[in-house]
C-alpha cells in the first residue's frame, strides 16, 4: 500500500512539474511576442481652441478670441516655447502641450509681453522634404481662401476644421516636398481600407469621418 501511495504521489508531483513548466514557457512567449508587435506610435502635433484659450492664459496670444487661427497662433506658440525653454518651431507637439497644461493650470504668467499677431515663426532646417511644419501658417497656406480653425498632424498628414466665407468643413492635407497639398477625399484618401495608411488620429478630424 505504501508503495502504491508513493507511486501515485511521484506521478501527480511529476505532472504538476509539467505543468508549470508549459505554463511558463507559454508566458514567456507570450510577453516576447507582444513586445515584439509593440509600435510606438507617431507624434501627434494638435491646435484648438482649448490651446488658444491657454496661450490667453499665460500671456503669450492677445489676439482676437475667434477661433481663426493664423500667424498670431504660430507667434504664441513660439514665445511659449522660448520662455519654458522649449524646441522652438512653432509646433504646438505633446511636450509644448504638456508645459503648456500645466502653467494654464497653474495659473502661471509666462509671456511678460505678447508678442505681436503678425510676428514669423522660426522656418527649420531640420524639417525633411517629406514632412511640413505643423502650423496654422503652414497649413493656411494649402487651404486658402479658406482659414483654419483647428488643426492636427501626425506622420506627413494633417486634418481639422476650415472656416469658408459661406460654411465651415473639414480638410485633409498630406506633406510633399516641405509644404501641405490638399488631398481629394473622393479618391483613395477615404477609400474603405485606408490605402494611403493616414494615422487614425488625423483621420477621426479628416472629411472622411467628419460629415
Amino acid at each position: 500500500m505504501v508503495a502504491r501511495r508513493r507511486a501515485r504521489l511521484l506521478a501527480l508531483f511529476a505532472v504538476a512539474a509539467l505543468f508549470v513548466g508549459c505554463s511558463t514557457s507559454e508566458s514567456r512567449d507570450t510577453t516576447a511576442t507582444t513586445s515584439g508587435d509593440t509600435v510606438e506610435a507617431p507624434e501627434t502635433v494638435s491646435f484648438d481652441e482649448t490651446t488658444q484659450a491657454e496661450l490667453a492664459a499665460v500671456g503669450c496670444y492677445s489676439g482676437p478670441g475667434d477661433p481663426v487661427v493664423g500667424p498670431g497662433t504660430d507667434a504664441a506658440v513660439v514665445a511659449f516655447q522660448q520662455a519654458r525653454g522649449l524646441t522652438v518651431d512653432g509646433e504646438p507637439g505633446p511636450e509644448t502641450l504638456a508645459a503648456l497644461r500645466d502653467a494654464s493650470a497653474k495659473g502661471e504668467q509666462v509671456c511678460d509681453d505678447p508678442p505681436p499677431t503678425s510676428a514669423p515663426v522660426p522656418t527649420s532646417t531640420s524639417v525633411p522634404t517629406t514632412s511640413a511644419p505643423c502650423t496654422a501658417s503652414a497649413i493656411g497656406s494649402a487651404i486658402a481662401p479658406a482659414t483654419v480653425r483647428t488643426y492636427r498632424c501626425s506622420d506627413g498628414f494633417a486634418a481639422g476644421a476650415e472656416a469658408n466665407p459661406e460654411f465651415d468643413s473639414a480638410y485633409l492635407l498630406r506633406a510633399e516636398g516641405g509644404s501641405w497639398v490638399r488631398l481629394d477625399t473622393t479618391g483613395e484618401a477615404c477609400a474603405p481600407g485606408n490605402p494611403l495608411g493616414i494615422p487614425e488620429t488625423v483621420l477621426v478630424v479628416a472629411p472622411c469621418r467628419v460629415s
